[in-house]
């Protein structure tokens, strides 16, 4: 399936199609030469996403964390919208049902986006530079901070990250995968009420 959710221990995980079945998806069929696309009918996958995020986030005393993934993400360099088709078929279904994080790839860098004020959208990291025969994106080392996003880039080296879950918040960290050094983290709060939609 192109879309699916299971549980693991404390947190309920989303596989986002970021692909396909949405308007203006990146993979959308391209006729007889390349027909790829729609799996499934019209509006399906996405009212699949809806009842999946609704159902988790009413679970919360019993599952507390929400974490999707997918591959591509809407969000790059300093915050600028870079997939816009992608943001706008997920960003507000993940931040109406309180998507605690969203993993992505695509990009063969490392970007990392948390919400700051009074921006409620889910935390972003596209994890991309775990290395890639096609090399790493033409991105400038960053940190810093926007109205809306505190924001990380680094494509300067490869790196990997681990997630670990904790009955009171979830630790993100990202490590050099040459030094060893972790030059990312952050942490996210428990969530044990649901968000009210």
């Amino acid at each position: 399936n192109m879309w699916y959710s299971f549980d693991y221990g404390s947190v309920h995980y989303v596989s986002a199609n970021t692909e396909t079945d949405f308007d203006s998806a990146p993979e959308g069929s391209m006729g007889p030469v390349a027909p790829c696309g729609s799996f499934a009918p019209g509006g399906a996958y996405l009212e699949w996403l809806e009842a999946d995020l609704k159902a988790a986030n009413a679970n919360r005393q019993e599952t507390p964390w929400i974490v999707a993934f997918g591959h591509r993400t809407w969000l790059m360099n300093a915050a600028e919208a870079t997939d816009t088709a992608v943001g706008t078929a997920h960003a507000a279904l993940f931040e109406k049902y309180g998507v605690d994080l969203y993993i992505s790839g695509h990009k063969h860098a490392y970007h990392r986006f948390l919400p700051v004020g009074d921006n409620t959208a889910t935390p972003i990291v596209c994890t991309g530079g775990a290395g890639c025969d096609e090399g790493h994106d033409k991105v400038t080392d960053q940190q810093g901070a926007t109205d809306l996003w505190d924001y990380y880039v680094m494509g300067s080296d490869y790196e990997v990250a681990t997630l670990d879950v904790t009955p009171s918040k979830l630790v993100w960290k990202a490590y050099n995968s040459r030094t060893g050094e972790i030059f990312d983290t952050f942490d996210i709060p428990v969530r044990t009420e649901a968000v009210v939609v």
